[in-house]
């Protein structure tokens, strides 16, 4: 199996957040058009430091997506008990916070994007990166629920219920329903 840590995400918060400073700098300084000089400021060099970072920020986030859908469809594989020892050996109990880090890296995303004067393909960019990374979150949401079914055991209850009048009861409604008599 293939035993990642997810918490590992709070390491590269720098990282995937770079992306989203520097398309806001371009709000400052208009990124330049293709014919247009550098006279005001904005270098080939700064917008090709933010294709740059753009490129590991969505090469991290496509990492962190791989990893956790691998060991989601590696515990789905085996069986409950399997699963719990597995997941025992790995450092996973914590994985919610790297849901909400990439909550809050979507968010941040989203909200640098629609900023006034931001240029069209710096919004672009910024847009497809935001949809990287909540497909990223929808598969760690994914894992970390199913981390949850097999880390918390459901309670049980004593009772008693008569199941032989549950059953004719459960029979007498499915005759009712089929016969579309409802009063």
């Amino acid at each position: 199996m293939n035993k990642v840590n997810i918490m590992s995400l709070a390491t590269v918060c720098g990282v995937l957040a770079q992306p989203t400073a520097m398309a806001e700098a371009f709000i400052q300084s208009p990124a330049p058009v293709v014919y247009r000089s550098d006279a005001d400021g904005l270098s080939h060099e700064k917008l090709a430091e933010f294709t740059e970072q753009l490129s590991i920020g969505k090469s991290l986030v496509k990492y962190i997506t791989e990893n956790a859908d691998n060991l989601y469809f590696n515990l789905i594989e085996m069986s409950a008990d399997e699963a719990r020892i597995a997941l025992s050996a790995t450092d996973i109990k914590n994985s919610q916070a790297s849901e909400f880090f990439l909550r809050a890296f979507e968010i941040e995303i989203n909200s640098a994007s629609e900023k006034e004067g931001m240029p069209d393909f710096i919004v672009s960019e910024m847009k497809s990166y935001g949809r990287l990374i909540a497909r990223s979150r929808s598969v760690v949401t994914r894992l970390n629920g199913y981390v949850k079914q097999l880390s918390h055991q459901p309670k049980t209850f004593e009772s008693e219920i008569n199941f032989d009048a549950l059953r004719e009861l459960a029979s007498a409604t499915s005759e009712k329903l089929s016969t579309k008599q409802f009063h």
